[in-house]
């Protein structure tokens, strides 16, 4: 990931302040709230690098984080969830959305051949 300027100063200030760091010291926080706003978005420079970089590494990292912190049944209720069941909880979509939704959808019945319309009758239009 290319760092801008905002990241790298972020990154020096966490590793050059270790209080920083500590969630009970609002100094970096406070500093991201009150940056100037980039165009279409909520946060400034440094805390809009902060949290890509955060997602990024997020993404890169561990998949199976959850593994680690929640039961056995939370973890088959997980694992057992499909993308669909989500969206159907989510949306108003209903039995038209597929099992799975990555594969094309299944024909459940057989497309009406094309006909050409009938010329209009004399006198309509």
């Amino acid at each position: 990931m290319q760092h801008t300027r905002a990241a790298s100063l972020a990154v020096l200030l966490l590793a050059a302040t270790p209080a920083l760091a500590a969630p009970d010291v609002p100094a970096l926080w406070v500093g991201c709230l009150s940056e100037q706003p980039r165009p279409g978005s909520h946060l400034g420079a440094l805390g809009s690098e902060i949290l890509i970089d955060q997602f990024v590494a997020l993404r890169a990292g561990d998949w199976f984080w959850y593994t680690r912190v929640l039961s056995r049944r939370e973890i088959a209720e997980v694992e057992g969830t499909r993308l669909s069941a989500i969206i159907r909880r989510n949306t108003r979509i209903g039995r038209e959305l597929p099992r799975d939704v990555f594969s094309p959808a299944r024909r459940t019945h057989r497309p009406r051949p094309w006909r050409r319309p009938a010329p209009p009758r004399s006198g309509q239009r």
